[in-house]
């Protein structure tokens, strides 16, 4: 693996509560190519909504109601960033 190996991940949350993750997008990139990408939605575990969030990434309960829950999902995840080293999450 080298510099220009890593997987960019990106977890919307569905309100303040960090483990209300309701979807996550994924982009692997190998030698400087992206060679997968992966997005899912995910039913927070109340599916909770606030106002602000939803405003920032457009999703609400209704988009999430027949969504799988997060360990379901992990499970497509997992695999797709194994053996990647893990560094300091940028926050924008």
């Amino acid at each position: 693996m080298t510099k220009k190996d890593f997987a960019a991940i990106d977890l919307e949350t569905a309100n303040y509560n960090p483990t209300s993750v309701c979807s996550v997008g994924i982009v692997v990139v190998c030698d400087g190519e992206i060679t997968d990408k992966f997005y899912a939605l995910i039913q927070p575990e109340q599916n909770f909504y606030c106002r602000w969030n939803t405003q920032v990434h457009g999703l609400a309960q209704e988009d999430t109601e027949d969504a799988p829950v997060f360990p379901k999902v992990w499970r497509q995840v997992e695999p797709l960033i194994e053996g990647f080293k893990w560094c300091m999450p940028l926050f924008v």
